[in-house]
């Protein structure tokens, strides 16, 4: 329903301590880097990038630059998406601040409930220079809405009216998707066990997906 959200995340245990720090550009304000200090760089915060290969290998270091974060940070990059997953667990478990990017529905948002930072509105002309290594003077601007879609065979709508009419009313929120991802990342479960558990638990985001009778006797 949300769609896919992407940027710059922090733990809200963090979020709720320094309020303050609200969006990418309170970074760099003032001495708050000296809240993502660590002991292998007392001098600089650290901002957790990408792997390489990864969009968000471009993205974060122009980031970097738009928000003249040089100064004060260095940029961390592992050198795998689990070897990054794993260095965020490490802090999160041990309730350490931490700034890094990550992206929603993920099963580690849904677990260690993270907040995204805000960022400004998304300028289409300045995401193009934030997109491209070689743009020398980025400026900030939220990430490109991620858009998910339900898709299906296009001869459904003369084939089945009443299946596409429930297709069109199937979303769920980036909140509960996260929730039920931690849930199954802690428990080994299948999909049809998360299915199983939607059904079970979230009756106010599904019912509403269907007639009343139907959501009756479903329940």
């Amino acid at each position: 329903k949300d769609g896919v959200a992407e940027g710059l995340w922090i733990p809200r245990y963090l979020a709720e301590k320094h309020p303050e720090i609200k969006s990418i550009t309170d970074l760099g304000k003032g001495d708050n880097w000296k809240l993502f200090t660590e002991p292998s760089s007392p001098d600089k915060g650290v901002l957790y990038a990408c792997p390489p290969g990864w969009g968000c290998e471009v993205t974060i270091p122009q980031y970097y630059k738009a928000l003249g974060l040089q100064e004060k940070f260095k940029l961390f990059s592992p050198g795998s998406g689990g070897a990054m997953k794993a260095n965020i667990v490490r802090r999160l478990e041990q309730k350490e601040p931490i700034v890094t990017y990550y992206w929603s529905p993920t099963d580690l948002v849904g677990k260690y409930d993270m907040v995204m930072l805000e960022s400004p509105a998304h300028d289409e002309q300045q995401w193009l220079c934030i997109t491209d290594p070689n743009c020398p003077d980025p400026k900030p601007t939220g990430y490109k809405p991620g858009i998910t879609k339900l898709v299906a065979a296009s001869r459904l709508k003369e084939d089945a009216p009443d299946v596409v009419a429930y297709l069109e009313k199937q979303t769920i929120p980036n909140e509960v998707v996260n929730k039920l991802l931690a849930w199954a990342d802690e428990n080994k479960a299948s999909t049809e066990d998360m299915a199983n558990r939607f059904l079970q638990e979230h009756g106010d985001v599904w019912q509403s997906w269907l007639p009343d009778d139907v959501a009756a006797k479903l329940k």
